[in-house]
């Protein structure tokens, strides 16, 4: 168990400690953690494109790019990147499923949603760098019996145009529309409201099961652009979603605001790992990916 653990503390990006006590309840999982670390730190990920099976079903590229740390291409290799997050899609999702991937990146985390979707579901991504956003293309273009619908698009609380900054050089990841937060390159790039989006473009939104939104910072405005869906609808798709509580400061509003915002549907925040297990937004220190669940 000492070596389990000293393998996941060193992980560079950490575990949070919010899911950290959780885990330890899951040995399992936790196990998973330590080898997909132990295998990260064994493989080296070929200069080339290299196409590999996400859980033998999606067919997903691998190719090394300037825009993407050498640890996340590691860790989607050898498919062990954010497996709290992918095995809350293998407990939650089902064939004909849908699900909406806001800041989908290079894609994994669509293929992996994808694969428990399967050709009678969808996901539909929302990525507005174009770097990124080529990767979706040839995900989509990979995988034609799946139904993936990317967007080169940010999500947001209103329609229009705002300049998103990130590191050419850095991590993709990092890149934000949250203000004041110069990162070397910004750009302008087109917002969609998310409810709009599900108006037009969703047929079937009863069969949306879960959204998840990771946007480094700007969180709490995408669901705000989701406000119109959940206030003429009773369907409450799950909600997986990271918050920089120091972040939402920066947008004009308060964690409080947030978590009466979500309470206002009834959500309520709920730990990854041990769904069960209420978290307040109010005693939020650091950044944490949380279930929202509505009652």
């Amino acid at each position: 168990m000492k070596c389990l653990l000293n393998c996941i503390l060193a992980n560079r990006a950490g575990v949070r400690m919010q899911n950290f006590s959780s885990l330890l309840k899951h040995p399992r999982l936790l196990a998973r953690k330590a080898v997909g670390r132990l295998r990260r730190r064994l493989t080296r990920v070929p200069e080339g494109p290299v196409v590999i099976l996400i859980n033998g079903k999606v067919r997903y590229e691998f190719q090394r790019h300037a825009f993407l740390a050498d640890e996340d291409l590691r860790a989607m290799f050898t498919q062990s990147y954010d497996l709290i997050l992918c095995e809350c899609f293998k407990n939650t999702l089902s064939s004909g499923d849908i699900v909406l991937d806001v800041g989908a990146n290079v894609g994994y985390v669509s293929a992996v949603a994808a694969s428990y979707v399967g050709t009678t579901g969808a996901v539909h991504g929302f990525e507005p760098l174009s770097m990124c956003f080529d990767r979706l293309q040839v995900l989509g273009a990979l995988n034609p019996h799946f139904h993936f619908v990317f967007n080169n698009v940010a999500i947001g609380d209103q329609e229009g145009i705002l300049p998103i900054s990130y590191d050419p050089k850095g991590e993709s990841r990092n890149a934000t529309l949250v203000p004041g937060k110069p990162q070397g390159v910004t750009v302008n790039v087109p917002v969609k409201r998310l409810d709009d989006y599900i108006r037009d473009h969703v047929s079937s939104p009863e069969r949306v099961k879960l959204i998840k939104i990771d946007v480094e910072g700007f969180e709490f405005l995408v669901l705000k652009g989701l406000e119109r869906f959940l206030a003429g609808s009773k369907y409450r798709p799950l909600i997986v979603c990271e918050i920089k509580p120091w972040e939402v400061k920066k947008l004009g509003f308060t964690i409080s605001d947030f978590e009466q915002y979500m309470k206002s549907f009834g959500y309520r925040s709920y730990d990854m790992v041990e769904q069960s297990k209420r978290i307040e937004l109010s005693q939020l220190n650091d950044m944490e990916v949380l279930l929202f669940r509505a009652s």
